[in-house]
């Protein structure tokens, strides 16, 4: 398994300001069939974030897949929380949120080296250099691919052939779902002790690329892991911990265009742990 690293965090304070994770926080942690899902789109560092209203305009794809259906997200401009949509099998249903392009622009190099430095991304740095890139103004574009993970009807779920005991594997919520850059979950993560993920862009994984995981308790304190994925784009996490997760990776890329130096690709996946 790849080597972790481990590094302890306040909830209310990050030193690190351009990291900007985006992700998917339902509301409970328990659901039933006939609920509604309701969950927040939270954009902040460190698993802190703002909850953002439903913006229609700022999303290209949403929607829940669970295992015989797909409904696509449908709300109105200011929907807060901006995830309202029904709950109608149970099992483990997947939320799935993809962002229209968005901009950002570091104000110089020192900012947007804090931010490759963060994500271990020390190859961008080189390029930039090496490319005669500006070192003020640096933008970027970038777009976000959100999954969340939620068990419905948890106590009532079989996800086993009762007679033969034969996993019902891959379950729709378990399977890929065309993002360009996703973070996959090989396994369901509830009530296990690990979870092991693999990272794929444009359907093809992703190797030795740091992948992050958050965790934070029930006294709101976070600790923030991370890894590298091997030669099948995979890497293990353990969750045992009751709590809330996130699992972030950033893909940087070339830009084709002459609007921005680079783009930026974030694959986030969020679940909560009792």
């Amino acid at each position: 398994m790849p080597a972790l690293v481990l590094s302890a965090l306040l909830a209310s304070h990050s030193g690190i300001v351009t990291a900007h994770e985006y992700w998917l926080d339902p509301v409970d942690a328990q659901w039933q069939v006939g609920d509604e899902l309701q969950a927040d789109i939270r954009n902040g560092q460190d698993f802190t974030g703002t909850a953002y209203p439903f913006d229609p305009q700022g999303l290209s794809r949403a929607g829940l897949i669970s295992d015989t259906k797909r409904v696509p997200l449908s709300g109105r401009l200011g929907d807060y929380p901006a995830i309202n949509i029904p709950l109608s099998e149970a099992g483990l249903n997947l939320l799935l949120l993809e962002t229209t392009q968005r901009e950002l622009k570091y104000k110089d190099l020192e900012a947007f080296e804090t931010f490759l430095d963060y994500h271990a991304l020390d190859d961008i740095k080189q390029k930039h250099k090496d490319r005669g890139m500006p070192t003020n103004d640096i933008i970027e574009h970038y777009y976000r691919y959100c999954k969340t993970l939620v068990m419905v009807d948890a106590k009532d779920y079989v996800s086993s052939d009762s007679e033969t005991g034969a996993q019902i594997n891959p379950v729709a919520a378990l399977q890929l779902q065309d993002q360009r850059f996703e973070l996959l979950a090989l396994d369901s993560p509830f009530n296990a002790d690990s979870l092991s993920l693999q990272l794929l862009f444009e359907d093809k994984p992703v190797q030795q690329r740091q992948i992050e995981l958050f965790h934070r308790d029930s006294s709101d304190a976070v600790v923030r892991i991370t890894a590298l994925t091997d030669s099948r784009g995979m890497v293990d996490f353990d969750v045992s911990s009751a709590g809330d997760y996130l699992v972030n990776s950033v893909l940087v890329l070339e830009s084709e265009t002459t609007q921005a130096q680079w783009v930026t690709l974030w694959a986030s996946l969020s679940f909560q742990q009792e």
